[in-house]
């Protein structure tokens, strides 16, 4: 709800991009991580803020005043276009969720941005395809848009089918095809 006076860049580390209900439940949107912009769509809409930004791991962040974001954007086309294509991928992320939201159960929420993440910070290793990102079930949950429960029983059920492991906090695909095939891919 607070007026747009900045628009931040990650220069370093990740950060958990979420908006809050009034009675405080969080939905959490994305991982804005190195090279992402914050704070531009609603200063771009002349709105408040409607999201909120909070470092996942050890991060650093520069930013310049919106009125100075907007000069620049509105005297350098090639900026302007890379902003666009930015906000052109944000608007695909969510409206993918949207659509999972909608219509799919939540073990296949969870297998999609199970894969998601891999896709994003994963590595193949000895022990399988390792995503190289620490969250929490709660975390987890929240992106997915389902109870912790809920999402705890998932991901307890893909380890007892030798999908998914996790060790020292992080989560290592153990079949790709079987976590694809939950995924409804």
């Amino acid at each position: 709800g607070d007026d747009v006076l900045f628009v931040y860049l990650v220069e370093k580390g990740r950060f958990r991009i979420s908006s809050f209900q009034e009675d405080g439940n969080e939905k959490q949107l994305y991982i804005a991580e190195v090279g992402a912009i914050c704070g531009e769509c609603c200063g771009i809409s002349k709105i408040p803020h409607t999201t909120t930004a909070l470092a996942i791991v050890d991060s650093e962040i520069s930013y310049i005043s919106y009125s100075q974001f907007n000069d620049r954007i509105h005297h350098n086309p090639e900026l302007m276009n890379r902003i666009l294509q930015f906000e052109t991928r944000k608007v695909h992320l969510l409206q993918k969720q949207v659509l999972s939201l909608s219509f799919a159960p939540a073990y296949m929420r969870i297998a999609r941005t199970l894969l998601d993440l891999y896709h994003l910070y994963g590595e193949k290793n000895e022990k399988g395809h390792c995503i190289n990102l620490r969250f929490t079930k709660n975390e987890l949950a929240s992106l997915v848009g389902t109870s912790r429960v809920t999402t705890s029983s998932e991901l307890s059920r893909m380890e007892q089918n030798n999908i998914l492991m996790r060790t020292q906090g992080c989560y290592i695909i153990l079949n790709m095809n079987a976590l694809i095939q939950m995924a409804g891919y």
